[in-house]
């Protein structure tokens, strides 16, 4: 499970909880991300000062991985590909299915 952040306005933060309730604090700008994380995210409650979504088709090691790609796709994906390629993005086979399902579920 990710740390709580600190000192950090309610917004710029949301927590995204997996089937099997492990908490994701995750910074809204990534989130945003996707299409669909972000619709959740406008439409859910605040808890305990942060916006809370439930993904209850997505176990935590596979929200983690997610969370990764979400980081990745957020820093690379304004990237000049004939100038720069960026790193691979590494998934375990055993999990590639499920980080599939997962994705295409999010729409990233």
């Amino acid at each position: 499970m990710n740390p709580a952040p600190t000192n950090t306005p309610k917004s710029d933060y949301v927590i995204i909880v997996s089937n099997d309730g492990d908490e994701f604090y995750l910074e809204r700008r990534i989130a945003f991300v996707s299409e669909i994380l972000e619709g959740m995210i406008r439409r859910a409650p605040y808890d305990k000062g942060y916006r809370k979504i439930y993904l209850e088709n997505i176990k935590g090691s596979v929200l983690e991985i997610v969370i990764q790609y979400l980081h990745y796709k957020s820093r690379y994906q304004l990237t000049d590909f004939e100038r720069v390629k960026p790193p691979k993005f590494p998934i375990e086979p055993r999990l590639a299915l499920d980080v599939l399902k997962a994705s295409l579920s999010l729409k990233l």
